[in-house]
């Protein structure tokens, strides 16, 4: 094997060497600059948390943190990225030099036959001493990984502070609000903002939609300093202006007013003292019912009467086995509707959008309501309640009219089919 090839196989060590040293710094130095950042931003964070600065403040924060945190990138990822692609590159006698200083039996050898072997000039050398020494180190350092001399011990010690400091970062932004709000004035430094208020209030349904003539529960907790009160202002559609309630908190702290029978679209809001909560919107929908319905009331065949309509009203009587066909039309799109009669039997309808269509057949004294539900969930209420009254067919009866009993008669006899 030639020197050249022995000289490419040992530059191909070193290269993997500085890979492998340029990681370990790497995953040193790039553990600094999240350390670093993280703390610091968190650090400016908490102050602007505690003491809401001017938007002049916040520049000061945001600025530092970032100058420190880009100064950070460039000396420990940058810098070790420029030595080895640039530096090392251009001289891999400096790698000779750090690769040899780990082996103490290459130390200076391996730089120093590099620099003979690569000179130009070598009068004043004996080229058969060159190859000589060349060999020999060669030998030397032929079974050696310099890879293996890099360690990434001061990384892994690293690891658990970096841990630490993103769960403590990470924790402080996840479950406090204020800290998050803080953060994004800080990113946002040159926005002013309004201080937070005093009190805040989660109020609960909030926005909601409800069927008109429902009551609606309003609950409203408070964080803050200790409120023994606090007022509820509400409006419906009909309302030149919000009423004000005043309400007592219970013994949980919370404060709980009901709106009895809304009928209109209604807003309402919390406050104490300065501090007002957002708005929200009671939305009130119509709750479904029977604009109109109609009857078909088919007696049996074999009484060869003729069937009868009857509109608007549910109240029915026939012979027993009289098929009544129902039909209806309400205020609002269906997804359900049935015929429930006071014996427990339930007789689904057939749901066209706003209409709804079915039979039932008179079997005895009955009672019945109609129940409709809307596509929201909204039922009809206290459905109208109607009645069934059934007759039944008696045998055949004869009534003679004439002759009466007064007058003379015959005796006929004969039969009459009937």
């Amino acid at each position: 094997m030639n020197t050249t090839v022995r000289y490419d196989e040992i530059l191909k060590k070193l290269a993997r060497f500085e890979n492998k040293r340029l990681l370990a710094e790497l995953a040193w130095g790039g553990q600094i600059v999240a350390i670093t950042s993280m703390l610091l931003f968190t650090f400016f964070t908490f102050l602007e948390y505690l003491f809401f600065f001017s938007p002049g403040v916040r520049s000061v924060f945001y600025y530092t943190w970032l100058g420190i945190t880009g100064g950070s990138i460039v000396h420990f990822v940058l810098t070790p990225l420029y030595r080895r692609y640039i530096i090392v590159a251009a001289n891999p006698v400096r790698s000779a030099l750090e690769a040899g200083s780990y082996f103490p039996q290459v130390k200076d050898d391996l730089m120093n036959v590099m620099q003979l072997v690569k000179v130009s000039d070598r009068r004043g050398f004996s080229e058969k001493l060159v190859a000589a020494a060349f060999d020999d180190i060669y030998d030397r350092i032929k079974v050696l990984e310099f890879g293996s001399a890099v360690s990434f011990k001061k990384a892994k010690k690293l690891l658990i502070f970096t841990l630490i400091s993103f769960i403590l970062s990470g924790g402080s932004f996840t479950f406090s609000s204020g800290m998050k709000d803080a953060g994004l004035r800080i990113i946002d430094h040159n926005k002013q903002f309004v201080p937070p208020q005093k009190y805040s209030f989660n109020i609960k349904p909030g926005d909601i939609e409800v069927a008109k003539g429902d009551s609606v529960i309003v609950s409203v907790v408070v964080s803050g300093p200790a409120a023994k009160s606090l007022e509820l202002y509400h409006k419906d559609d009909s309302q030149p202006a919000f009423i004000k309630e005043v309400i007592k908190a219970g013994k949980d702290g919370s404060f709980s007013f009901v709106l009895p029978s809304v009928k209109y679209t209604t807003e309402y809001y919390a406050a104490i003292e300065d501090s007002k909560s957002i708005t929200y919107k009671i939305t009130v929908t119509d709750k479904p019912l029977i604009r109109a319905f109609k009857l078909q009331i088919t007696p049996p065949a074999y009484t060869g009467e003729r069937p009868t309509e009857q509109t608007d009203n549910g109240n029915v009587s026939g012979i027993k086995g009289t098929v009544i066909s129902l039909s209806l039309e309400s205020n609002k799109e269906l997804s359900s509707a049935s015929i429930e009669f006071m014996e427990g039997i339930n007789i689904p309808l057939t749901v066209d959008g706003t209409s709804a269509s079915g039979s039932f057949r008179i079997m005895g004294d009955n009672e019945y309501v109609i129940k409709i539900s809307d596509t929201k969930g909204y039922s009809n209420i206290s459905p109208v309640k109607y009645t069934i009254r059934a007759s039944y067919d008696a045998s055949p009866e004869i009534v003679v009219l004439s002759p009466d009993s007064t007058q003379p008669f015959l005796v006929v006899r004969g039969r009459i089919f009937l």
